[in-house]
C-alpha cells in the first residue's frame, strides 16, 4: 500500500517517524558505504511500496551510475549502468544543489522532452520521485560560506501505473536524503582519522626501524675507521702483559686531552698506567669506569665490547674493546677505539624526545577528539598547549566575519594577564582578510623588537604582555576558523622546529574535532526537526493529535499524585462540512488556521494546551483548572471567534463562523482513565449540537 493511503492516522505517522529515526541510527552506527546505500534502497522501497528505489551518483565526467538499487522481481534490475541523459544538464544540477525535488506523477499526463520520456520508457518508468544526496562544503570569498555539492540522487520508480506521491511521502524521502548526505561527509570524516593514525603509526615504525639501521652502521663504520690512521676514531692499543703501548693516533690524545704527553708515548717513556691518572681526571663516573675495566682483562672474553663513557665537560664517549692475539692465538693485549659520539648522542636524544613530542601529540589528539562538545575541545586544546610546550599562555582567537575576531579560550600561567573574550580587531587582518594563513602559514617570533614588526603591533602585543609567540592556523577546508596561538611573556623564546610542526599537527586535529563537533550539532538539529515534524500540525502549526495524546496522558497521572483538577475542552467548528462546500477546501483551510491561532491567543497560561484533535475539531488541556475556570476560557474562546465575524452563510445558526464546546473536569485517580475525561467532554459537545450549536455545555463523570 503506498504510503499515502498508510498515513491515515497519526499513529501511523508516529511509525514512519520512528523508522526515520531508526534508519538515521543505522546509517550512523556504519561507516561502511556500500551498507548504507544498501540500507537506503531496501528500507525506503519497503516503506514507499514501490517497485525500484536507486542510489544514481553522479560521475566526475557529468554523467552517473546506478550505485545501488532496490527492484521487485517483475521489474528490470538496472544496477551499474551508467546512465547517460542528454537532457540533463549543468542548470538541472544547479537546482537540485538549491534543494529541487522531482515529482512525475505520470509520463503520459506531462509534456516531457522526448529524450527524456524515452530514457524513462526503456527503464520502465511510469512515475517517479527525486530528492538530491547533498553533501556540506566550506568554500572562501571575502566572507565565510557555506555550499552544498550534489553527490547523487535519492530515486523512487513506480513501474506498474501512475502514482500520486503525497507531500509526506516526499518530506520522508527528503529526510532519508539528509541523513544520508550526513552519512556520507561521516564517511570521508572516519577514513581522514583512520589514514592519519596511519600515517602516525607508519612514521612511529619508520623512525624505529631507523634507529636499528643506525645502530648497525655505527659499528660497521667503526670498523671500517680502524683500517686507516688518518681516521678520526682514536686508535689505542696496550699489551696487558707489559702494560706497554703499542699504538695510539693523534685523535686518542685529543680525545683524552693528554697532547702534551703525546711525545714521551711516543719514544716509549710512558706506559698505560702511566697516562691513567691524567686521563680520569675527565671522567664523571671513575668507580664505574674502573669496574668496565675489570671485564675486559679476562683473556677468556674474546667478545668486541662497546660500551660509552660520559665526561665531566658533557661529552659522550663510545669505546669499542677486543683481544688482540698473535699467529698461534695466543692472548696479549687489547685494541682499543674511542669516538667522540656527543654529536650523535644528542641527536639521538632528539629522536626520542620527537619520539615523545609525538606520542604526547598523538594522546592529546585522542583526548580531544572523544568529545563532540567544542567547548571541551577547545579546553582541553588550551591546557594541554601551555602544558605541552611550558609557556605562559595558550589561546584559540576565533575570525569574525569582517576579520576582526576574539580570543573564545584561554590558558593563561599564574601571575600574567587573563584576555579571554577580548575582541582583538588586527588592522593588518581586516586588510589582507587572513590570507597570510590560507595557506597554512606559520608564524614563529622570537622576539617582537627584533622581528621587524610594525609599531602599532609592538603595542598591541606589548598590551597582551607578549614578548614571544607561535601561531599557527585552523583551518576548515580551505576556510581559516581562527588560530592556535602559543604566548611567551616571560622573556624572547627560541622556539623549536618540532614544536611548531607537532603544534601544526595538532590545529590539524582541532579542526577535525570542530568539523566533527559541527557534524554532530546538525545531527541534533535534524532530530530536533524531525521531532517538531511529529508533534506539530503542519497546517494549523499548533500541537497535532500525538502531542494532544502524549501531553494528556501525562497530565492526567501528573495530577493524580497531586491530587489537583484537570479540565478538557472539546471544540467544533459548526457546519463546517457546509463551510468547505460553500467557499472551497482552500479557504476552509485558511478558517482553520485563523481559528487555530485564535485559540492559542485565548489561551494565555504556559501549562495550557491547544490542540487539533482532528479535522475541524480542537481540543484544549487546562491542568490545575476547575468547572468554573474551564467555563471561563470557552467564554473567552467563544467571544475571540465571534470577534473574529469570519462570514459563514451556509451556518443555520449564525451568518458568521461559530463553535461548539463540550466541558469536562475531574480530578484524576486510579478508579478513572484518561478516556474517561475524553468521553465526558464529547458527550458535553454533543449536548452543545444538539441544543443548537454555538454555545457550550458541562458534562460530570460517573463513577461506576
Amino acid at each position: 500500500m503506498p504510503l499515502s493511503r498508510k498515513l491515515g492516522t497519526e499513529i501511523a505517522l508516529d511509525r514512519v517517524l520512528d523508522w526515520i529515526a531508526a534508519i538515521a541510527l543505522r546509517m550512523h552506527q556504519s561507516h561502511n558505504l556500500g551498507d548504507i546505500l544498501k540500507v537506503t534502497v531496501t528500507e525506503v522501497r519497503e516503506i514507499l511500496r514501490s517497485d525500484r528505489v536507486i542510489i544514481y551518483r553522479f560521475l566526475a565526467d557529468g554523467d552517473g551510475v546506478v550505485a545501488e538499487e532496490s527492484v521487485s522481481p517483475e521489474w528490470k534490475p538496472i544496477q551499474g549502468q551508467l546512465i547517460y541523459d542528454p537532457c540533463f544538464n549543468a542548470e538541472w544540477v544547479e537546482k537540485y544543489r538549491q534543494g529541487r525535488i522531482g515529482v512525475l506523477e505520470d509520463i503520459d499526463a506531462r509534456p516531457l522532452e522526448p529524450c527524456y520520456k524515452d530514457l524513462l520508457m526503456r527503464l520502465q518508468i511510469r512515475a517517479n520521485l527525486v530528492v538530491p544526496i547533498l553533501l556540506r562544503s566550506q568554500e572562501i570569498n571575502s566572507i565565510s560560506t557555506v555550499s552544498d555539492r550534489v553527490w547523487g540522487l535519492l530515486i523512487v520508480h513506480q513501474c506498474s501505473s501512475p502514482r500520486q506521491w503525497s507531500s509526506v511521502e516526499i518530506k520522508l524521502l527528503q529526510q532519508v536524503a539528509i541523513q544520508l548526505g550526513i552519512a556520507l561527509v561521516q564517511i570521508e570524516l572516519h577514513r581522514r582519522l583512520q589514514q592519519q593514525d596511519r600515517d602516525i603509526s607508519e612514521r612511529q615504525a619508520a623512525l624505529q626501524e631507523r634507529q636499528q639501521v643506525e645502530e648497525k652502521l655505527r659499528w660497521k663504520e667503526a670498523l671500517l675507521r680502524c683500517m686507516t690512521d688518518t681516521s678520526r676514531l682514536a686508535f689505542f692499543v696496550v699489551d696487558n702483559r707489559t702494560d706497554t703501548i703499542l699504538y695510539f693516533n693523534h685523535c686518542f690524545c685529543e680525545i683524552w686531552g693528554i697532547e702534551y704527553l703525546e711525545s714521551q708515548m711516543r719514544s716509549g717513556k710512558l706506559k698505560n698506567n702511566d697516562i691513567m691518572p691524567d686521563c680520569l681526571q675527565l671522567i664523571a663516573d671513575i668507580p664505574a669506569f674502573v669496574e668496565s675495566c675489570k671485564l675486559l682483562q679476562s683473556e677468556e672474553n674474546r667478545c668486541t665490547i662497546e660500551d660509552e663513557i660520559a665526561f665531566v665537560d658533557g661529552r659522550t664517549i663510545r669505546r669499542f674493546s677486543s683481544q688482540i692475539r698473535d699467529d698461534r692465538d695466543r692472548y696479549f693485549g687489547r685494541l682499543y677505539v674511542f669516538e667522540d659520539i656527543t654529536v650523535h648522542k644528542q641527536a639521538e636524544q632528539a629522536l626520542q624526545q620527537q619520539a615523545e613530542r609525538e606520542r604526547m601529540i598523538y594522546e592529546i589528539a585522542q583526548h580531544i577528539r572523544e568529545s563532540l562538545d567544542l567547548d571541551e575541545i577547545l579546553n582541553t586544546t588550551v591546557a594541554e598547549v601551555r602544558r605541552f610546550l611550558q609557556t605562559d599562555r595558550a589561546i584559540v582567537y576565533r575570525f569574525n566575519r569582517d576579520w576582526s575576531g576574539v580570543v573564545v579560550k584561554e590558558s593563561v600561567a599564574e601571575g600574567w594577564q587573563a584576555i579571554l573574550n577580548m575582541q582583538i580587531t588586527d588592522t593588518y587582518f581586516v586588510e589582507r582578510q587572513g590570507q597570510s594563513y590560507q595557506q597554512s602559514a606559520i608564524q614563529v617570533t622570537s622576539d617582537i623588537y627584533t622581528a621587524g614588526l610594525s609599531l602599532c603591533h609592538i603595542e598591541l602585543l606589548e598590551r597582551l604582555q607578549v614578548r614571544a609567540k607561535l601561531v599557527v592556523p585552523i583551518l576548515q577546508g580551505d576556510r581559516l576558523w581562527g588560530l592556535l596561538v602559543a604566548h611567551h611573556c616571560s622573556a624572547p623564546r627560541e622556539w623549536h622546529p618540532l614544536e611548531t610542526e607537532l603544534l601544526q599537527q595538532l590545529a590539524t586535529q582541532v579542526a577535525i574535532a570542530i568539523q566533527q563537533s559541527e557534524l554532530h550539532q546538525q545531527l541534533q538539529i535534524a532530530n530536533q526537526q524531525l521531532e517538531n515534524l511529529a508533534l506539530i500540525d503542519q497546517l494549523t502549526q499548533i500541537a497535532n493529535r500525538r502531542c494532544f495524546d502524549r501531553t494528556f496522558t501525562l497530565e492526567w497521572y501528573r495530577l493524580m499524585r497531586e491530587q489537583r483538577p484537570l479540565s478538557l475542552l472539546l471544540c467544533d467548528i459548526d457546519y463546517f462540512k457546509q463551510y468547505n462546500d460553500t467557499y472551497g477546501h482552500a479557504a476552509g483551510d485558511t478558517c482553520l488556521k485563523i481559528v487555530a491561532q485564535t485559540f492559542k491567543q485565548a489561551v494565555e497560561r504556559s501549562t495550557d494546551l491547544v490542540a487539533r484533535y482532528g479535522g475541524e475539531e480542537f481540543a484544549v488541556i487546562l491542568p490545575y483548572t476547575d468547572t468554573d475556570g474551564a467555563v471561563r476560557v470557552a467564554q473567552k474562546i467563544h467571544e475571540a471567534i465571534q470577534a473574529l465575524a469570519l462570514p459563514h452563510i451556509a451556518s443555520a445558526v449564525s451568518q458568521y463562523v461559530t463553535l461548539s464546546i463540550g466541558i469536562a473536569t475531574v480530578i484524576p485517580s486510579y478508579n478513572l482513565s484518561p478516556v474517561d475525561l475524553i468521553e465526558a467532554a464529547d458527550r458535553a459537545l454533543y449536548k452543545a449540537k444538539v441544543s443548537g450549536r454555538n454555545s457550550w455545555f458541562t458534562s460530570s463523570i460517573f463513577l461506576i
